[in-house]
């Protein structure tokens, strides 16, 4: 009987990881799909703060980046204003939406002080673009280790198993 329990806990275990991996996975997967986009370096002409709901279904108010930027494509000059957000929380603080008014001044600052940003375009349409704000690949670290815990888990459960 204890076995038995001991291969139920651990089933639970492994579900709990395999979801908690899948969830992030999702955001690793759109981060990857996105920075396969070719990219341009661009320049800022435009920037403001302004005030903005974090979520359609409540009255919260925060803020918002608003931005222009040109960029080049073989020698044509396009302008956007476009931002593309992978945040992995809800309000997680990105820069271009928060409930902190200085931390999108401080992503807008970042922006007007670098020599450029990418600017990612579509190939088929260089008109379409859109900076990309949102995780840098190390937050993707818990996925993997969760991976890894699913991977020990398993052998564990098919260690007990043959032991039975």
């Amino acid at each position: 009987m204890e076995a038995k329990a001991f291969h139920i806990y651990l089933i639970f275990i492994c579900l709990f990881l395999l979801l908690s991996a899948l969830s992030w996975g999702r955001y690793l997967l759109a981060y990857l799909r996105y920075k396969k986009r070719p990219w341009v370096v661009g320049a800022l002409t435009y920037s403001s703060v302004v005030p903005a709901r974090f979520d359609p279904h409540n009255d919260e108010m925060g803020y918002a980046a608003k931005i222009r930027y040109c960029y080049s494509v073989d020698g044509q000059l396009f302008e956007g204003a476009n931002i593309c957000s992978l945040s992995l929380f809800s309000k997680q603080d990105m820069g271009t939406v928060s409930s902190r008014k200085q931390a999108v001044e401080k992503w807008m600052a970042h922006l007007k002080s670098s020599n450029g940003f990418r600017v990612y375009y579509n190939p088929e349409n260089p008109a379409e673009s859109f900076l990309l704000n949102g995780p840098k690949v190390i937050v993707f670290l818990p996925a993997f280790v969760i991976t890894i815990f699913i991977f020990i888990t398993a052998a564990l459960i098919v260690q007990q198993c043959s032991h039975s």
